[in-house]
């Protein structure tokens, strides 16, 4: 198995400092733990490595999943820089997409309704930052997974979701959106302005308040630098 490779410390401060916080009121910020995800991630895995190089073998997916899933953990509010670290840590385990993306899924219809929106922002950070096979993995159990999410958050929440959604006409192929579309008839919902998934594209501009955001150009430096 390929080595791990693990981001420059400068080249994180600099990305998380690049994220947008667009908030909403509904997620009140919070404290972030004391030390980076990041941190925790490396100690982990050099924890992790030690272990399997004392029963003679390297590490695989599932232990690699079961890393994520312990970070995974930290993110208990809507907070930016959790989001930044997992986002770039899923990027370092690009090998190990599938399980990472299984993972998210099932912290999405698992965790309480108020930690659900923080859950999904990681997946759309995940899409847009990192992209690639993380796009397919997301695809195959978006429509199931974004739909029960929607069904259980507060309806106060559902701008949020369908302003989320909006932005991913772009991201994840028509046909999986418009599984989602069928079933939450957001179409339907909004035919004063049009009846069509062409509407959710418009109103992406002007954007609004919602989600957090990583910069993709951050991220695509790093990982043109991790590659030379």
């Amino acid at each position: 198995m390929q080595s791990t490779k693990l981001l420059n410390p400068k080249a994180a401060t600099k990305a998380a400092a690049a994220v947008t916080n667009t908030m909403p009121n509904e997620l009140p910020p919070q404290k972030s733990s004391a030390s980076s995800i990041l941190d925790k991630f490396r100690s982990l895995l050099k924890l992790r490595q030690q272990s399997a190089a004392g029963e003679g073998r390297v590490l695989n997916t599932g232990d690699m999943v079961d890393i994520y899933e312990t970070v995974l953990n930290e993110l208990t509010f809507n907070s930016k820089p959790i989001i930044t670290d997992l986002t770039i840590v899923a990027g370092e385990l690009r090998e190990h997409g599938e399980g990472i993306a299984d993972a998210l899924c099932a912290r999405i219809i698992e965790v309480p309704v108020d930690l659900k929106l923080p859950s999904l922002y990681l997946l759309d950070s995940i899409v847009k930052n990192i992209g690639r096979e993380y796009i397919g993995y997301f695809s195959s159990r978006l429509p199931e997974v974004f739909c029960e999410a929607y069904g259980q958050v507060d309806p106060s929440l559902y701008p949020s979701m369908r302003h989320l959604f909006g932005t991913w006409s772009t991201v994840f192929p028509s046909s999986v959106l418009r599984k989602i579309d069928t079933q939450l008839q957001f179409s339907s919902q909004s035919n004063n302005h049009s009846s069509s998934l062409t509407s959710l594209k418009a109103s992406e501009s002007p954007r609004p308040s919602h989600g957090i955001h990583v910069n993709p150009k951050y991220l695509r430096q790093m990982d043109s630098s991790r590659d030379n």
